[in-house]
C-alpha cells in the first residue's frame, strides 16, 4: 500500500481505555463501519485519522514505538492525548507535503551544487528557514541524506 490512511479509534466500552491505532487503503468511514459490524457492544469512535504516503512503514513503525504499550495486534493502552502527539509526529513525516517540500530542498541543493548561480543562492535560505519554522527536524533529515551541512 502506498498511500493510505493511519486512524486511532476508541472503545468507549473499555474499562482499559485501549484505542486501535491501523491502517486502511479504503476511506475510514468504511473501515469503520466494517469494524462496527464485527464489535460487539457499543460502536467503535473514531477519534483521529492521518492520510499517507507509505502507509504501511508508517503503521510499522508506530507499532514498533508502541510496542511497550501493546494490548493486543492493533489495540494499545495508552493515553488518548500521547496516542495523538506521537501519530501526529510520526504521519507528519510522511504526509505527501512533509515529503514534497523536503524533495524540494535536496533538489535545490543539488541543483546549486551542479550549478553554481547567484541568482539562485537566496533561494536555499528562503527555503531552509521555512523548513525551520514548519519542520525543525527536516534540516537534520536533509543534511543526512545529502552528507553535508546546507547552512
Amino acid at each position: 500500500m502506498l498511500e493510505g490512511y493511519i486512524y486511532i479509534i476508541e472503545n468507549p466500552d473499555s474499562r482499559l481505555g485501549l484505542l486501535k491505532i491501523g491502517k486502511t487503503s479504503r476511506s475510514v468511514k468504511e473501515r469503520l463501519n466494517e469494524l462496527n459490524n464485527t464489535s460487539i457492544g457499543e460502536d467503535l469512535v473514531l477519534i483521529k485519522k492521518f492520510h499517507v504516503e507509505q502507509v504501511d512503514r508508517v503503521e510499522k513503525i508506530i507499532h514498533k514505538k508502541l510496542e511497550f504499550c501493546r494490548h493486543n495486534k492493533e489495540w494499545f493502552q495508552i493515553d488518548k492525548d500521547a496516542a495523538i502527539f506521537l501519530v501526529d509526529d510520526i504521519c507528519s513525516k510522511y504526509s505527501s507535503t512533509y515529503l514534497n517540500l523536503k524533495k524540494r530542498a535536496i533538489d535545490l541543493w543539488w541543483s546549486l551544487k551542479k550549478h553554481p548561480n547567484e541568482e539562485n543562492y537566496w533561494l536555499l535560505p528562503d527555503l531552509v528557514n521555512d523548513i525551520r519554522r514548519g519542520h525543525p527536524g527536516m534540516i537534520s533529515e536533509i543534511e543526512k541524506e545529502i552528507g553535508e551541512k546546507i547552512i
